[in-house]
């Protein structure tokens, strides 16, 4: 986390882990910072011997796991998360860096390590099951995707706002309509100063977005390297429809107007799913008895309906 230009690990100047010797464990990392732009997550391995295979990124499975190729520097923006398979043997500390500050330390101990592993039998990979909504678009025919493309433009001194397609924010204004359950294929302009934060929907990575993303695997945060080219995504506008918004995660940018919305239609509205429903008046309601029940997912703890269970 980027903390008044500090770099802290679990909100602390380092966080501390022992791991044991020739043991896998899975880490995750989640950067959160105002300031978005990517920056390098770098494993140390010292005098340790060390293997880190990525596994998942934004919290969805690659095709394939683990990746074959262990790396020990991955790029992240302000607002990405990665899962790795690591393993270490030795002695010697393994710091992790971001942004050149160390914001974890694992010590690596002896002890009796499992049979725990990334891998399949025979250290082969192994295929996750999907679901129907993040599909493998790569070899789609361009003809039958909806294109679009997303202009992050930046700041104009007057009225000192930032804009995506020409456009600030409109809350009633969306920037496009879509249809429920089709593919799309968007073209990202400028996400190297501009990270494009997706809500809703995961994008799967096509072509030219240079070296920040795998090809092929889907995130929710795009950033290119590649200053000049057209990043290009594609994603299934299935699961949800209705407002899906996207913004630059810089977020003083956003804050100045470079966010907006999409409106998906014709398919099912949010919230109508196996859910029972809850009118805000209904959860704004003062209750009068502590445990009873206030509407899905909440009951009554001291005098109001709240989304946890109450301990007074």
């Amino acid at each position: 986390t980027g903390v008044g230009g500090e770099v802290l690990g679990n909100g602390k100047p380092q966080a501390h882990f022992s791991i044991v010797n020739q043991e896998w464990y899975r880490l995750r990392v989640a950067a959160v910072r105002p300031r978005a732009l990517t920056r390098n997550l770098v494993i140390h391995p010292s005098g340790n011997d060390c293997l880190a295979h990525a596994v998942a990124y934004d919290g969805v499975w690659r095709f394939a796991v683990p990746r074959f190729a262990s790396k020990f520097e991955y790029p992240l923006t302000g607002a990405s998360r990665i899962d790795l398979a690591i393993k270490c043997s030795g002695a010697e500390a393994v710091n992790i860096t971001f942004d050149g500050d160390t914001v974890a330390v694992l010590h690596v101990e002896q002890g009796q390590a499992t049979k725990a592993t990334p891998f399949a039998s025979g250290n082969r990979q192994w295929y996750p099951a999907r679901p129907d909504y993040l599909p493998d678009l790569q070899t789609l025919p361009a003809s039958k995707a909806n294109k679009f493309t997303i202009f992050m433009e930046g700041f104009r001194p007057e009225p000192r706002l930032f804009f995506i397609n020409n456009k600030t924010w409109e809350k009633d204004v969306p920037i496009g309509t879509f249809q429920f359950n089709t593919p799309q294929e968007w073209k990202l302009i400028q996400t190297e100063e501009h990270p494009f934060h997706l809500h809703i929907y995961h994008q799967q990575i096509i072509r030219d977005c240079g070296t920040h993303h795998e090809v092929g695997q889907y995130y929710d945060t795009v950033s290119s390297s590649e200053v000049g080219k057209d990043c290009i995504v594609r994603f299934l506008t299935k699961d949800f429809s209705g407002r899906a918004v996207f913004h630059c995660h810089i977020l003083r940018h956003s804050d100045r107007g470079m966010m907006n919305w999409m409106n998906v239609v014709g398919g099912p509205e949010p919230g109508n799913i196996d859910v029972d429903q809850v009118s805000c008046s209904a959860v704004a309601a003062p209750c009068q008895e502590t445990g009873s029940h206030c509407g899905w997912g909440k009951e009554c703890c001291m005098g109001r309906c709240r989304r946890f269970k109450c301990e007074e």
